[in-house]
Order: structure tokens, then sequence, then C-alpha cells
């Protein structure tokens, strides 16, 4: 074989290699700006995703804490009902109920079940439309005690349910 055949030979291979090397060096590259892209397009929707969960644990905790609050307003002085301010339960109870409903789309289903308990399972309201108790009338002390049980219940649990809001915000 002549000097000049195998130099030509030599140098269609060594292009040849150096083009396979810098196809595969730009596919690598490819690849690789890919992933990246994929991971940060993921970032931003988990980022997205955990907004829009925290602006809907804000509500259900602020209606939470609004109903928390009214419970024990519906006692007046000296153990007296208060017909206004169990109307306004009974309001804050239906935007509680509201709020819940968006829990249910976008939270974990053990958040789902802490704000449903919250929501739903607490007796005061119940009671006190069953017993259709006049404004100013004195109260029980069964039913004083059903109030004090039924806040504190509902007290336990909206600490609960904020924790664990926190925490799923964070993982």
């Amino acid at each position: 074989m002549d000097a000049g055949v195998a130099g030509l030979i030599g140098a269609l291979g060594g292009g040849a290699i150096g083009a396979a090397g810098a196809s595969l060096a730009a596919l690598i590259a490819f690849r690789g700006a890919r992933y990246q892209a994929d991971r940060q397009a993921a970032a931003s929707r988990d980022q997205w995703l955990r907004q829009i969960r925290r602006e809907i644990y804000l509500d259900f905790i602020s209606a939470a804490w609004n109903f928390r609050m009214k419970i024990p307003s519906i006692v007046g002085g000296q153990g007296r009902f208060r017909r206004a301010q169990f109307d306004e339960l009974v309001d804050a109870h239906r935007t509680l109920s509201e709020a819940y409903r968006a829990m249910e789309l976008e939270a974990p289903d053990d958040l789902v079940s802490l704000a449903r308990d919250l929501t739903n399972d607490h007796q005061t309201i119940d009671y006190f439309e069953a017993w259709e108790i006049p404004d100013g009338a004195e109260l029980t002390q069964a039913q004083f005690s059903l109030i004090v049980e039924d806040s504190d219940k509902v007290r336990q649990r909206f600490l609960r349910l904020v924790n664990e809001c926190k925490q799923s915000l964070q993982t």
C-alpha cells in the first residue's frame, strides 16, 4: 500500500472518528440540557402547586380560626344564650365548609381527613338549632358543658391541622 493511500485512509478514519466523537458529545450535551430543562420545569410546577396549596390552606385555616373563636361567643354574661352570635357561628361554619371543598381538591388525604373532622365533627350547631333556645335564655350546665367540650375539640383539631399544613408545605 502506498504511503499516500495509507495517509488518506488514516485521515478519513481520523475524520470519521472525530465526527463520531463530536456527534456523541453533542448528543450528550443535548440530553444533559434536556434533563436540566425537565428538572427545572418540574421544580417550577412543584413550586406553583405548593403555592396553590398554601393559599388553600391559608383560606381554610382562616375560616377555621374564625369558626373556632365564635363557639364560646354564643355564651353571654351570666351564662345566657346569644342568638346573634349563634347566627354568626352558623355563618362561620358555612364559610368553613366552603373552604373545606377546596381542601378536598388540593390537599393530601391525611389533611383532608383532618379538615373534614374539624368541619363536621362538632355538636354545638346541631344541638343548639334542635333546642331552639331563645335569645337571652339561661343555658343549662349540660348546654354550657357542650360548648366548652366542642370548643376544646375544635381547638385541638385546629392546632393539629395547622401543624400538618406546615409539614405538607415543607416536603
